[in-house]
């Protein structure tokens, strides 16, 4: 079970549009996408978000679902990058046998690298199983738990798959009364691509671990 994460829900001061992000996902892309349409605020509490909406009429709330495999990939790079979850490290060492590489310095190969992202689709799948004593991050939980954490507060009226985004985004944008506007491109900032390590070992061990979000939400194998 997982709370609603409201200071983390973006929303138009010019237009009437609330998105919910799911961490992970592409959430920059996004913010940049609705600062087309004007300011863009964050941060909210439960007073300010009823203003928000008193204020906008006929607004529409979205979120975007990505690839179970393509979600754990962002996540395992961008724990490498700013380890927001310092007892892994030690975690990995002592029960996974793994040691990552000092922080602030990448692996040495791409097929350590590789390795990494492998043993981290394990530890998920043991953190969801309940046989560790890690916590459950928004970064790499189930989609599936956190859209109905959404759905305490408010759940999304438009669920868009990130491999069908811009149409979904000028779907939304209609909907909400609005010229439909290009999404920004996206910026990969990992050390390596996840199409350059794609392998069908990786795909098990995802789909050991999203079981609930790949059946839930008929994902299939990911591709590039």
């Amino acid at each position: 079970r997982r709370q609603p994460n409201l200071p983390q829900y973006m929303v138009c001061q010019n237009a009437p549009l609330l998105f919910l992000p799911i961490k992970s996902g592409p959430d920059q892309r996004i913010r940049k996408w609705l600062q087309g349409y004007g300011t863009v605020t964050s941060n909210l509490d439960r007073p300010a978000l009823r203003k928000w909406k008193a204020a906008h009429p006929g607004q529409r709330s979205f979120a975007v679902l990505r690839h179970p495999l393509a979600r754990a990939f962002t996540a395992y790079c961008d724990f490498l990058e700013k380890e927001w979850m310092p007892e892994l490290r030690p975690y990995l060492k002592r029960v996974h046998k793994f040691q990552l590489p000092p922080k602030g310095k990448g692996f040495a190969t791409e097929a350590e690298f590789c390795d990494g992202f492998k043993v981290f689709l394990e530890l998920i799948r043991h953190i969801f199983a309940g046989r560790t004593e890690l916590r459950t991050l928004a970064q790499f939980a189930s989609q599936s738990a956190i859209l109905q954490g959404f759905s305490q507060l408010q759940s999304p009226d438009v669920l868009i798959r990130e491999d069908r985004l811009q149409a979904g985004l000028d779907f939304l944008a209609t909907e909400a009364g609005l010229e439909p506007r290009s999404l920004p491109d996206q910026t990969d900032r990992a050390p390596y691509s996840l199409a350059a390590i794609y392998s069908p070992a990786l795909e098990v061990l995802a789909r050991e671990a999203y079981g609930r979000d790949y059946t839930g939400f008929g994902f299939e194998d990911w591709t590039a």
